[in-house]
């Protein structure tokens, strides 16, 4: 429950390089800027060195992008996941740990 004094900031992944909050929810899909740069990293977190070197470049951007975002909360992080997982459920987990279904 938000409190009155309470204000919720929405920022871009990029956007928060450098801020701390000490609550973050991290909305992810598996396209970003319309490249599939999350689930490639996801799928393949542990493959890097036999990646051509375009997908090494989009790997080290996910990866980067993934620490700024997920170095934010001082206290809690949660990711809530907007596409279909079904494929990547154990990739996910590999990374992010268990996941909780959202029923809202």
């Amino acid at each position: 429950m938000l409190r009155e004094n309470e204000v919720i900031r929405y920022h871009t992944y990029h956007g928060t390089k450098g801020l701390e909050f000490k609550n973050v929810v991290i909305i992810m899909k598996n396209r970003f800027n319309r490249k599939p740069i999350f689930t490639n990293f996801i799928q393949h977190r542990d493959a890097f060195e036999g990646l051509e070197l375009k997908d090494k470049s989009d790997f080290k951007e996910a990866r980067n992008l993934l620490y700024v975002v997920t170095s934010r909360a001082i206290k809690n992080l949660s990711v809530l996941y907007i596409d279909d997982i079904g494929q990547l459920r154990e990739d996910i987990e590999g990374v992010f740990g268990k996941i909780h279904e959202f029923s809202g």
